[in-house]
């Protein structure tokens, strides 16, 4: 096995996005041209950090990785503006052939419209508990977005998928599904679809900033670990 995790995580109160080893011996899915690792990021500073952009394995203290093998999970930091240095984004990525996504729905949030809410529990069958590499969140709060708050685990369908919404999904074949979600009805069984989750409209689509003029992207008032009008924010690319 790659990596594990060293960090445990007890009850969750919102929704998260799960990473876990891929089983041993399991297939893992058809990738063209895959590259791993990833190439370094150009900096938007005028003038680029020593290692900055550059990718590194996660450290020791995070993931135990497998000395015979390369890292499974690694990350860069770099500065988001061509000036000043304060906005510093984190990227972490994952090798797909060995990590998979998985989804737990929290035990407050999502909030479904009839039914009971998620058991806000991290895996707990032996077998996949064992393999768990990481969590992070996993969106904003039900009762802060206006739209696109869908949320379907393992088939179990917590909140319904809406048009517009930056999607992330689990397929059948075991491959990750990154979009917006399509107006047209659709089902999740013609998709493929095992689980997915949304959190507001795309941020970018098609190399296009903001498609759907969506400007405010949560605020900081009373946020924990903000600092003035700065806090700290998750997004998923691919």
């Amino acid at each position: 096995m790659p990596v594990r995790l060293t960090h445990s995580v007890r009850r969750l109160f919102c929704p998260v996005l799960v990473l876990v080893a891929t089983a041993a011996g399991a297939d893992a899915p058809a990738r063209p041209a895959f590259l791993w690792p990833p190439t370094a990021i150009t900096p938007f500073a005028n003038s680029a950090e020593p290692g900055e952009g550059e990718f590194t394995a996660v450290p020791g203290d995070v993931v135990t990785t497998d000395p015979n093998a390369s890292p499974a999970v690694m990350q860069a930091t770099f500065r988001t503006m061509a000036r000043g240095t304060k906005a510093v984004a984190r990227v972490v990525a994952w090798d797909p052939r060995r990590i998979e996504l998985r989804m737990r729905p929290g035990r407050m949030n999502p909030v479904p419209p009839k039914g009971p809410r998620g058991d806000g529990r991290l895996p707990q069958d032996a077998a996949l508990a064992s393999r768990l590499v990481g969590a992070f969140n996993g969106g904003f709060l039900t009762e802060d977005v206006t739209c696109c708050d869908g949320m379907t685990v393992d088939g179990h369908e917590y909140t319904p998928a809406t048009p517009r919404g930056a999607t992330i999904a689990l397929l059948k074949d075991g491959r990750t599904g990154l979009g917006t979600w399509p107006k047209d009805p659709v089902s999740l069984e013609d998709l493929g679809i095992v689980s997915l989750r949304q959190n507001l409209v795309p941020f970018i689509e098609d190399g296009r900033v903001d498609p759907y003029s969506r400007k405010r992207w949560g605020g900081t008032l009373d946020v924990k670990y903000a600092v003035g009008d700065k806090t700290i924010r998750t997004a998923l690319c691919s």
